[in-house]
């Protein structure tokens, strides 16, 4: 499993700015540009075989800028890999692009991180 992980970052890295790069506990978080969210999100489902979206989500750093961050768990069966995307949201712009149209399980988190926190997906 760490091999294909370690493919996955290298690819990614390779064609988007990644800002962070955390592993814990066997577990690796990639900071990406909110920018490049949507097309990084297709590039690791139609090229790395990431095709699942197991969540979305948003999280409330309250007191911290940017206050909200957007998280996505991605799953790869055939090897059976875990990857974590992180997005930052300043609470001065609460918009991020929607990834219904490569995952349409998003549609039900999108709405939740809206219902929420008031991040639009557009």
């Amino acid at each position: 499993m760490a091999a294909s992980i370690n493919a996955a970052v290298s690819a990614i890295s390779a064609k988007f700015k990644v800002a962070q790069k955390t592993e814990f506990r066997g577990e690796t978080t990639l900071t990406v540009e909110r920018a490049e969210i949507k097309d990084l999100c297709a590039f690791c489902k139609d090229t790395l075989g990431f095709a699942m979206l197991l969540d979305l989500s948003g999280v409330d750093n309250f007191g911290a800028e940017p206050r909200f961050e957007v998280v996505y768990e991605l799953y790869q069966m055939e090897t059976d890999t875990h990857l974590r995307l992180k997005i930052a949201v300043s609470e001065d712009d609460l918009t991020v692009p929607s990834v219904i149209d490569i995952w349409p399980a998003a549609d039900w988190h999108e709405r939740e991180a809206f219902d929420m926190y008031g991040i639009t997906f557009t």
